[in-house]
């Protein structure tokens, strides 16, 4: 979207608004793309941290929390911000290859740009995904819409309850409909279907299977977890029951629902997996840090030298064999030097400190931990990434280095 929109102003608005218009090439469509991503990773707080806490009675409410919501907000984008300039040289130039990080979805993302950008055919084929994007989009709109008004027709189809009306109301099919096995034609499943593919979407069904259709039958059945009777009025429905109770005022730890009952042991396999994942990455995080610690003796020794000062057992364990490295396709005018961005990132750490000081009463060492926690598990998660489909992607790597030529 943003591609179709700025390349058409680039040219409707060249010469008589200049700030609309003007060159816009893959470098700017990057930008676009960048820009969007960091917003939807910035969001992510408000979906999880901020709802968290609000649960934990630690903050009051939005209207009155407004500046605590936005003060850290800032601090913690503008961490990342700064916290990112650095790795993209460490993990591109100097470890990319010597640890075989291939960022197969970063290269997708590359040819993508670049073949939006052809000369010849670019243009022709943006324009054609713009298009099905906004058919796709106005699709998905009116069907959410008008499905609102078409209850069992378009939106929810439950055929247990349908069948349980066909029997006169006397057919067990309602048992299965309390526990929630109905279809949902929703967009948005679909479309997050086609994205994370078979393996995961059959992994998602038949944990729903386990958890809905044999766990919590188990629970019930041996009073380990309760259902809440709901009462419509009408005798016929006497026999509806929701076992996916949240509510503080129903489910607690000693009527537990089912739903409730079962969030323990998701989180608990949830972190179980994360760490054994983590584990068997061992080898990947040895190289890094060693990787690491070598930068670091180099920054070390660079700084010695400035100093006029020989520090001798730092020579030849802070090297990195050529062949290792990766030419970087930035000119040294167009990279971001290290008084760009190091000043800004020890600026920030204070902001934090002095923002989870003053507006959450969290203690300095506590908060210089998180600030440890949060480089610790970015250097993962970039480590994770680059590694994802490596085997797949030996196998295009000439084409992705003739694409990146």
């Amino acid at each position: 979207m943003g591609f179709a929109f700025l390349k058409l102003c680039s040219k409707s608005f060249a010469e008589n608004f200049p700030i609309w218009g003007g060159s816009f090439g893959p470098r700017e469509n990057n930008i676009v793309q960048t820009a969007a991503l960091a917003s939807g990773g910035l969001s992510n707080v408000f979906v999880s941290a901020y709802p968290a806490l609000y649960q934990l009675k630690l903050l009051d409410t939005p209207a009155s929390d407004y500046w605590r919501i936005v003060s850290l907000t800032a601090v913690g984008g503008y961490f990342g911000f700064f916290f990112a300039t650095p790795l993209r040289k460490f993990f591109i130039i100097y470890v990319a290859r010597e640890l075989q990080l291939v960022f197969p979805s970063a290269s997708a993302t590359a040819m993508t740009i670049a073949s939006m950008h052809d000369a010849v055919r670019g243009e022709g084929l943006g324009r054609l995904k713009m298009k099905a994007l906004s058919w796709a989009f106005s699709a998905s709109i009116a069907l959410r819409v008008v499905s609102q008004y078409a209850l069992g027709i378009l939106w929810e189809w439950h055929f247990f309850t349908w069948i349980y009306i066909w029997s006169g109301y006397s057919n067990a099919a309602i048992v299965v409909e309390n526990w929630g096995w109905f279809v949902q034609f929703t967009p948005a499943f679909i479309g997050s279907g086609m994205l994370v593919g078979l393996n995961v979407s059959i992994s998602f069904f038949a944990g729903s299977v386990l958890a809905w259709g044999i766990i919590g039958p188990l629970l019930v059945h041996y009073n380990l977890a309760f259902g809440k009777v709901v009462e419509p009025g009408d005798p016929h429905w006497g026999e509806v029951i929701s076992f996916s109770s949240f509510s503080g005022k129903f489910s607690s730890k000693d009527t537990p629902s089912p739903r409730y009952w079962l969030l323990w042991p998701g989180v608990l396999a949830m972190m179980f997996i994360s760490f054994t994942e983590l584990a068997l990455q061992w080898r990947v995080i040895f190289f890094a840090w060693k990787a690491l610690i070598r930068a670091f003796m180099r920054w070390t020794a660079t700084f010695a030298r400035a100093a006029n000062r020989d520090v001798p057992w730092l020579n030849g364990k802070n090297t990195q064999e050529p062949e290792d490295m990766i030419p970087d396709p930035a000119s040294p005018d167009q990279q971001v030097k290290m008084w760009m961005w190091l000043p800004g990132l020890i600026g920030v750490i204070v902001a934090m400190c002095l923002c989870l000081g003053f507006q959450y009463e969290m203690p300095l060492g506590m908060s210089l931990l998180s600030v440890f926690l949060a480089f610790f598990f970015s250097f993962l998660a970039i480590q994770c990434t680059g590694v994802t489909g490596k085997r797949m992607s030996h196998s295009c790597n000439v084409h992705l280095a003739s694409d990146s030529i």
